[in-house]
């Protein structure tokens, strides 16, 4: 999120300095790797949380990868 925040200012743009709250579990779901829950506050402001659960089944996806995948949901949501 640091990144994220550093280099696209990514809290002041896309959540309006909304909580996004990052779940991480130490489990196992039978389709998904992890996943995002968005909707839009009635402020227009984007809201999220997010659920990664770990160990994750693609060893070749780090974690830094799958954070910045669901984050882009957000953006999708923002744009909307």
């Amino acid at each position: 999120m640091q990144v994220a925040d550093r280099i696209y200012d990514f809290s002041n743009r896309v959540l309006k300095n909304q909580h996004t709250f990052i779940f991480l579990f130490q489990s196992k779901h039978q389709k998904e790797e992890s996943f995002c829950l968005c909707f839009t506050a009635k402020d227009g402001a984007t809201c999220a949380d997010i659920y990664m659960l770990i160990p994750h089944k693609d060893q070749e996806a780090p974690p830094q990868s799958v954070l910045l995948h669901e984050l882009g949901h957000c953006v999708n949501i923002a744009l909307q």
